[in-house]
């Protein structure tokens, strides 16, 4: 069965070809917003998808496209190109007023989200330029950009983010998990340097709330001491756990210390990490 001018369109631009996707688009009888049934994707999301820079722009200068349908999933174009780590498609999609670069898939994942938890600094910086971007939107469960790249791990997106005065490190779960907390429960000790380190006012105080009675009311210190302490709880991976049963009472006397100087601590970690932290992206000036 021969294919439909708009299905030549899709394929057409998810494999980049500008001339046909130009020639396809010229044809009035072509709805140039067609979504194919199995997946809702239209010729325009799959381009960004693909990161075809030129089809995308072309597209974006029809005045009959809407660029920000969404797939079944609900992941819009823009939402995907974020995901996938275009940052020239996300540039374009930034600068044309049709776009919403809020738009959230399940009511939750917002791109800046999605873009901080792959890590990809390059469309983080991105996002983070533009004024509408809440670096702070929160998940259902409290979860923003900043706890998940400290639960990861991820060092630079960490300092990345601390180094914006928009994004609130403090911010926590609705139990009372914080960034420092999570850094504190996964053993990144280089992490808790890097948030101590920085020119931002850090919550050590903040309690968890928890059904658990051994967590239930601790500060990041305390738990991070008594983990170094007990058998592994059953939600904890292996290889956190060794890292607090290793790193457990140091980070819990650095952050003592900070709660009684954070001056005088922050002084001597700038000095132990360097004028440039311990990646790339500072937090902290030189």
């Amino acid at each position: 069965m021969s294919k439909s001018k708009e299905e030549e369109l899709f394929w057409a631009a998810l494999e980049g070809e500008l001339e046909k996707v130009k020639s396809l688009c010229s044809d009035p009888a072509v709805n140039v917003n067609w979504q194919r049934e199995s997946n809702g994707c239209s010729p325009f999301y799959v381009a960004c998808h693909k990161g075809q820079v030129e089809v995308v722009k072309y597209l974006l200068s029809l005045k009959g496209i809407d660029p920000g349908l969404p797939a079944i999933n609900g992941a819009t174009p823009f939402y995907i190109s974020c995901q996938l780590g275009h940052k020239e498609v996300v540039s374009l999609l930034l600068a044309d007023p049709r776009i919403d670069p809020l738009f959230p898939v399940d009511g939750e994942f917002t791109p800046f989200y999605i873009a901080s938890s792959k890590g990809d600094i390059e469309v983080i910086s991105l996002l983070l330029a533009d004024p509408r971007i809440d670096p702070n939107k929160a998940l259902s469960g409290g979860g923003t950009a900043f706890l998940k790249a400290c639960q990861d791990g991820d060092k630079e997106v960490v300092s990345l983010l601390l180094a914006n005065p928009r994004v609130d490190p403090n911010m926590a779960t609705n139990e009372g998990a914080t960034g420092l907390y999570m850094c504190a429960q996964c053993g990144f000790l280089e992490i808790i340097q890097t948030i101590l380190a920085s020119s931002r006012e850090v919550d050590t105080k903040r309690r968890i709330v928890t059904e658990d009675p051994v967590e239930n009311g601790k500060t990041a210190a305390e738990w991070a001491r008594t983990l170094g302490t007990i058998q592994k709880p059953e939600y904890m991976e292996g290889e956190a756990y060794e890292r607090v049963r290793k790193l457990g009472s140091t980070i819990a006397d650095l952050i003592d210390a900070y709660e009684k100087d954070p001056a005088k601590v922050r002084s001597q970690l700038r000095k132990q990490l360097g004028p440039r932290g311990i990646s790339s992206r500072s937090p902290f000036p030189p």
